[in-house]
């Protein structure tokens, strides 16, 4: 994919690319600076804002990764991936009140990811609503169970299991969930 950035350095997909296989090497700023460079050359497509705001996140610049997802939700509002992205950014950030807002717009949307209610309960749990806490992340099971929603983070797929087995500490029965990556957990 180098090669091609530098045959075709127009074209913003090969960067979105470039920085996906840099992020599962492991090499982040790297990956930064590809998809940086894919949102200068496609600064009204949402993807490549999402990726680099999770990249953003992951290396700690907290502020520039909501500027990008809310550039993000701009441009596309309706967007529901979008949405869960903000409201774990403003959760990460110890803004739990907005975090759950964000969260909530994309429940208030079609088809609402299981992930949105993770993090809506996670949010909930940082205000001590210990009873919308339960409810979220029974709803969140609910939905993975019934439509096998799959999340792109591995970590939610776990976080899903993690939260059914304190939901319910005293059920012995084997719990297993097929991640997104393949493996069960």
């Amino acid at each position: 994919l180098q090669a091609a950035t530098r045959l075709e350095p127009r074209l913003w997909s090969s960067f979105q690319g470039l920085a996906e296989i840099r992020v599962l090497r492991g090499e982040y700023a790297l990956a930064l600076e590809a998809i940086s460079r894919a949102t200068e050359l496609a600064p009204t497509t949402v993807s490549p804002l999402l990726l680099k705001s999770e990249l953003e996140q992951s290396l700690g610049m907290t502020e520039q990764a909501l500027c990008d997802v809310e550039k993000a939700l701009r441009l596309h509002s309706s967007y529901r991936e979008a949405h869960v992205p903000k409201a774990r950014i403003l959760l990460d950030a110890g803004r739990a009140e907005l975090a759950a807002a964000a969260a909530q717009k994309a429940i208030e949307l079609p088809e609402p990811p299981a992930m949105a209610y993770v993090v809506r309960g996670m949010a909930r749990r940082e205000l001590n609503d210990l009873e919308g806490q339960i409810a979220d992340f029974r709803k969140a099971v609910e939905q993975t169970i019934v439509r096998m929603d799959v999340q792109r983070d591995v970590r939610g797929c776990h976080t899903a299991v993690v939260f059914i087995l304190v939901l319910n500490p005293n059920d012995q029965a084997p719990i297993t969930s097929q991640c997104p990556n393949g493996l069960m957990t």
